[in-house]
């Protein structure tokens, strides 16, 4: 039986915000997946939050920015 390896991505729940005078604007709602060796493709309209997905999973999501998720997790491609 082979050992199952962890995905490299797992997103679950993940939430961009950015304050602004009338409230929160919401720019990434709720998104979930998880990644292994296989590709993902997001596709939406224009201003629909695949750039800020992106860029949440990357940690370049700028203050005053808030990024949420009940899980965020990044592994090493390589054993170790």
């Amino acid at each position: 039986m082979s050992e199952q390896k962890p995905n490299l991505v797992d997103v679950e729940d993940l939430w961009v915000k950015f304050p602004t005078r009338t409230g929160m604007f919401d720019a990434v709602r709720g998104v979930s997946f998880s990644l292994n060796k296989e590709r993902l493709g997001i596709v939406g309209e224009s201003g629909s939050g695949k750039s800020m997905t992106g860029r949440a999973l990357l940690r370049l999501i700028r203050r005053p920015g808030i990024v949420e998720a009940k899980q965020m997790s990044n592994y090493p491609a390589t054993p170790t």
